[in-house]
């Protein structure tokens, strides 16, 4: 006779199940009450006059795991809260967001607030710099030195002329080299439009840069050692391991890096072709003791500041263009007027884009959906930030700053209705009208390229080499999707599912070149 005292055996398991997980909870619950013990020890309360405390679902760890799950996307998924300025808590200290647009113009506006702090930590970490040469960027001027030479040679001038210059002439061998071998009404193919123009963009950025020697022209397989490297941007950027968490973006940055400390240890840099700007900032570095080894790992920085932007924004510009109904007919209506005929050639002026107001409204709004910039400052003393309502903000000394373009770019208070929606005249009024108050409302909220004396130096090259692009693809070639790519059955579907092709349209044999 079986004992009635021993349970069945699924009873057992039940009993154990029971048990395994009373006991979890219990833990559990232990755990959290610790984190809410420590959380409540250890995180810095607001002062009453700083932005007021935003706390995490997960005590003191819950915005940096935030950070790393959401990027630079985190911000904008805060700004549902509907606060102009928040204090984060973060282990035992703290980093102030805003979203209020006028407190940004204010944050730009102070001579305090600057970002030598974070681009000597940033450069860094991306670049994967030795601890000698990071003491450098940390205990020198060095750093700040590197960005007043950016804005000297990429804001105006005669660097930044032959900079765009060669970026063109590069971005016009590319295409020559594509359709030379197509007889009249053939088609390329191409399988990856997105991977077609980031490839010919980066090679333009290279040899207006680095010049004709420059290594990625050496050795294409770089090219995508680059971009798997660009990838894990912010990973590098944090400094989350990453010899353990990407290793292969890891192993592609070292080549990259690689060819470029040979660049500089065989003195290609005083070569032909080479920006002064280049030539100018490797001498500097120098100065400080830097070895070329550690100036080629620098080098990796420069590449993708020029070119994370640049790229995706090429594409989803002519995107836009081109898969919206009638726009590229309008566009290229507006650009045959600029061009200027000499014998069998076009020439397309750097200077044309005055008259061209869609062309750049289009770039402009291609910037608003799709820009992920992240402002970052740091002030050395306290600061306070007033808003258009008149309240103010303690800004602490030391404490970091930042600011979301996304979350600026896609506030429906702002931008209307269709905040989410591609809309190629929302930027037609910025050019007649500065006064009324909507215009210099989304003026301000409008931040691609940052703000105030640390705004992107380098925003001039990047609108000349992607309006510039798009519009020679524009006037000098037909596209369109491939057979089948279209979804839905109207013939003004804008999604492509299949690789579209592309041809030489009207004005093929013409060449678009940069003129004065």
């Amino acid at each position: 006779m079986a004992d009635q005292s021993v349970p069945a055996r699924a009873d057992v398991l039940t009993t154990l199940d029971y048990g395994q997980l009373r006991t979890s909870a219990l833990i559990g619950a232990a755990g959290i009450a610790i984190l809410m013990l420590l959380s409540s020890i250890i995180t810095i309360k607001p002062e009453q006059d700083e932005p007021p405390l935003f706390k995490p679902m997960i005590p003191l760890v819950g915005h940096i795991i935030n950070m790393v799950r959401h990027g630079t996307m985190l911000l904008s998924r805060y700004r549902k809260r509907n606060l102009p300025a928040a204090t984060l808590p973060m282990l035992n200290g703290k980093m102030y967001v805003i979203w209020d647009a006028s407190l940004v113009q204010a944050l730009f506006r102070k001579k305090s607030f600057t970002l030598e702090h974070f681009a000597a930590k940033f450069s860094g970490n991306v670049a994967g710099l030795n601890s000698s040469t990071r003491n450098i960027f940390l205990t020198t001027p060095l750093v700040k030195e590197m960005l007043e030479l950016f804005s000297k040679h990429l804001l105006k001038g005669k660097t930044l002329q032959r900079a765009q210059i060669a970026a063109v002439c590069s971005i016009e061998d590319s295409l020559r080299g594509e359709f030379t071998s197509l007889k009249n009404g053939e088609w390329l193919e191409i399988s990856s439009i997105y991977t077609w123009l980031r490839d010919i963009t980066t090679l333009a950025a290279s040899r207006a840069f680095w010049g004709p020697q420059n290594p990625l022209d050496g050795d294409h397989t770089l090219l995508e050692d680059f971009w798997r490297f660009e990838d894990k941007l912010l990973i590098m950027a944090l400094d989350l391991y990453p010899r353990f968490t990407a290793r292969k973006a890891y192993d592609a940055r070292a080549r990259v890096q690689a060819a470029f400390g040979r660049f500089h240890a065989a003195g290609l840099v005083d070569s032909d072709g080479v920006s002064e700007l280049i030539r100018e900032r490797a001498r500097l570095i120098r100065s400080y003791g830097v070895a070329s080894e550690e100036i080629g790992k620098m080098e990796t920085s420069i590449l993708a500041v020029a070119l994370s932007n640049t790229a995706p924004t090429l594409f989803w510009l002519l995107s836009s263009i081109l898969s919206t109904p009638g726009l590229a007919e309008r566009v290229r209506g507006e650009l045959e007027s600029a061009v200027r005929w000499t014998g069998d050639q076009a020439v397309l002026s750097v200077s044309s884009w005055e008259r061209c107001p869609l062309l750049v409204s289009c770039y402009h709004e291609t910037l608003r959906l799709m820009s992920r910039t992240t402002v970052t400052r740091r002030s050395d003393e306290d600061a306070i930030l007033i808003g258009a309502d008149g309240r103010e903000y303690m800004i602490r000394a030391g404490v970091d700053v930042q600011a979301s373009a996304t979350a600026l770019h896609t506030d429906p208070r702002i931008w209307g209705s269709d905040v989410h929606d591609f809309d190629p005249d929302r930027f037609l009024p910025f050019a007649k009208d500065t006064i009324s108050q909507h215009v210099r409302q989304k003026k301000a909220a409008f931040i691609p390229f940052g703000g105030g004396r640390h705004m992107c130096p380098g925003r001039n090259l990047a609108f000349a080499q992607v309006v510039t692009f798009a519009a020679v693809l524009l006037l000098g070639y037909d596209v369109e999707p491939g057979k089948g790519s279209r979804e839905g059955t109207h013939s003004d579907a804008k999604v492509w599912k299949k690789p579209p092709r592309m041809t030489r349209g009207s004005m093929a044999e013409a060449i678009c070149q940069a003129g004065q």
